[in-house]
């Protein structure tokens, strides 16, 4: 028996896909391998095994916690962060234009990743932001007008409840948003006055009271109501929408997709310079697993630049210096990490 959070073979196949052991995972070939069970790596992962002939398997390191309640549960979500059971607890180095202060950036330690963990806020990016993206690549299927096809295809945007009378900061326009995802995302059923008197404080201070006709249309500027990741019908109501649950519960009947979690990548094997494997550790024990296609590493902007490095990929003099030896040279692995960072002001004394 495992330790993770649900054990699939031991509650009626519930989750099937969900391996007990490393040697039942390892006792699979796999086309893919996956590094990291978090949104982007059970995405693709459930993308992938829609094709039966393709076989998949994900290595996380976190737990299994579908049927945690401090996930499920919305309002929980500030009892996660922090706590080393869920989130990775990783810190900046020293700010120095904010007094050296270490800012803490939440990284969910669970199947599902930091989608499992976050503030279940639901926005995209502006279209000049996926257009440049598609000008830097030169690369059009990064353009916000490709792009937007995939975004309704993994959302369901679920009714605004009906008690709901006054609807004026929660604007939306139908055909930008999808219905059958699945993401689900709704408005508040209950929203409280002081919403609406903090977004008008808001518009009053800055003079800027146009709203957008739709802030997921790619034009998201003005102050309204989000929307949030949380089931408002269906069996998971008024739970967590994450990607434990949208990619990896819904598909885990698969027969060629497989889930070990708790196994924690030490690095991606390497023949001269193709990945054709991954090195991992699984309740005390050094296991390899390999890759008859390709390694696909997903752990997020952290955790993936690490594996790639204990791998020997990247700039030389830094892998150097860490002791490990370089493979396949890459100075831009690891560099221009960028994120904004919501730090709460200290109480002031009495």
């Amino acid at each position: 028996m495992t330790t993770n959070g649900v054990n699939g073979h031991a509650n009626g196949n519930h989750l099937p896909a969900l391996s007990t052991t490393a040697e039942d995972f390892l006792k699979h070939s796999y086309d893919y391998i996956i590094i990291g069970g978090g949104t982007a790596g059970l995405v693709v992962a459930a993308r992938l095994t829609e094709n039966a002939d393709v076989t998949v398997g994900v290595l996380e390191a976190g737990k299994n916690r579908l049927d945690d309640p401090l996930i499920n549960t919305p309002a929980a979500f500030l009892a996660l962060y922090g706590n080393p059971e869920y989130d990775w607890g990783f810190r900046t180095e020293p700010q120095g234009e904010n007094n050296n202060k270490r800012h803490h950036i939440p990284r969910g330690k669970v199947l599902g990743g930091s989608s499992a963990i976050n503030y279940m806020m639901y926005v995209r990016g502006s279209d000049q932001d996926y257009d440049d993206w598609a000008a830097i690549v030169e690369d059009s299927s990064w353009s916000s007008a490709n792009m937007k096809q995939y975004m309704r295809k993994h959302q369901t945007l679920e009714p605004i409840d009906e008690s709901v009378i006054d609807r004026s900061n929660m604007p939306f326009v139908g055909e930008n948003h999808g219905t059958s995802g699945p993401v689900r995302t709704g408005f508040n059923d209950t929203p409280m006055a002081i919403e609406a008197n903090f977004i008008k404080a808001c518009e009053e201070t800055t003079g800027f009271d146009k709203k957008p006709t739709d802030p997921w249309s790619g034009d998201h500027l003005g102050f309204y109501n989000s929307l949030g990741c949380v089931a408002k019908s269906g069996p998971n109501k008024g739970k967590r929408s994450y990607a434990a649950r949208g990619y990896f519960e819904a598909n885990a009947q698969r027969p060629n997709l497989h889930v070990l979690c708790e196994a924690t990548v030490s690095s991606v094997e390497l023949t001269g310079d193709r990945a054709t494997g991954v090195n991992f550790s699984y309740d005390g024990s050094a296991h390899t697993v390999k890759a008859n296609r390709e390694v696909i590493v997903s752990c997020g902007a952290l955790q993936t630049p690490q594996i790639l490095e204990l791998s020997g990929i990247g700039d030389p003099e830094v892998l150097n210096k860490a002791g490990v030896e370089c493979k396949v040279e890459n100075k831009a692995v690891g560099i221009n990490f960028q994120d904004h960072s919501m730090t709460v002001c200290p109480s002031l004394p009495a």
